[in-house]
């Protein structure tokens, strides 16, 4: 099929909206521009990144889905943006921590039979390049993202940096230390480097996260500090977006991704398409 738009989600990893907004001159840059959209996001709980991955891809809750702890080690439980993709005929990429593949790919990871992904691996994610260091640069990942949009122009592809949450991680200060807004600034600028030559390609771009972090170096709980992160949406159409109701909720967020493509959301995936509105492109 001939899809509306091609689709960079990148999932920049534990950042707080707060932190989005003080410290990503770029992208808020673009909105100021009125070249982009900005909206806000609740995580939902636990605000845990296993289970949210999931959220975001397939729809689901995490308490009602199943996946409540980041040791929950299986495959998505219901349909994902990646199998929606597959079905219609497109090419499907990701470069992300193992725990992406595990759901929406292979699982167990095994990184001498899944770092590296190539179309007809049998998973719904045809390109791909997965890691298991949480230190692993930003750099390195956004190269390892720019080669699988090289070489398989995919029409949906995560790239998923891990900086932010690492350095939220080991700070003194979590969420409120300087280096955690130093990681933030990173992305800003490796974003500054790529997102116009991806809207050049015709691709719409929707920066995300799946949650914040705590003054206390941690997430999982209901604090906005955890819950609160930033939707950034670039590309055709995407300025004129209608947000009906803030902060949207984070289950809402497959269906959105599924509809920029052209796609009709899952039977499972929960649908906010009351609260999330943008003229559709026609392809």
């Amino acid at each position: 099929m001939a899809f509306s738009s091609k689709l960079i989600v990148v999932l920049v990893d534990g950042l707080k909206e707060s932190t989005a907004r003080k410290c990503c001159g770029f992208l808020m840059g673009l909105v100021e521009e009125k070249r982009g959209t900005l909206f806000s996001v609740v995580s939902e709980l636990p605000s845990l990144s296993r289970p949210l991955y999931e959220t975001l891809f397939t729809g689901r809750v995490p308490v009602t889905g199943g996946f409540v702890t980041n040791s929950s080690q299986r495959k998505a439980g219901a349909a994902s943006v990646f199998d929606l993709v597959k079905a219609a005929g497109g090419v499907t990429a990701l470069a992300g921590y193992g725990w992406m593949c595990e759901l929406f790919a292979h699982t167990p990871y095994c990184a001498a039979k899944h770092k590296h992904l190539a179309p007809g691996n049998g998973s719904a994610v045809d390109a791909g390049w997965f890691y298991t260091r949480d230190d692993l640069p930003d750099t390195e990942l956004f190269a390892e993202g720019d080669w699988l949009i090289a070489n398989y122009s995919p029409d949906f592809c995560v790239i998923h940096p891990m900086g932010v949450d690492e350095a939220g991680h080991v700070s003194d200060m979590g969420g409120a230390d300087a280096d955690y807004d130093r990681a933030a600034r990173n992305v800003d600028w490796l974003l500054a480097e790529r997102i116009p030559a991806w809207l050049a390609a015709g691709y719409r771009v929707i920066v995300t996260a799946d949650h914040g972090m705590g003054e206390d170096r941690s997430h999982g709980g209901t604090d906005a500090a955890e819950r609160r992160v930033p939707c950034f949406c670039f590309g055709e159409g995407m300025n004129g977006l209608a947000v009906t109701e803030e902060p949207v909720k984070q289950r809402y967020l497959a269906a959105f991704f599924a509809r920029t493509l052209g796609l009709t959301p899952a039977l499972t995936m929960a649908d906010g398409a009351e609260h999330i509105k943008f003229a559709p492109v026609c392809g």
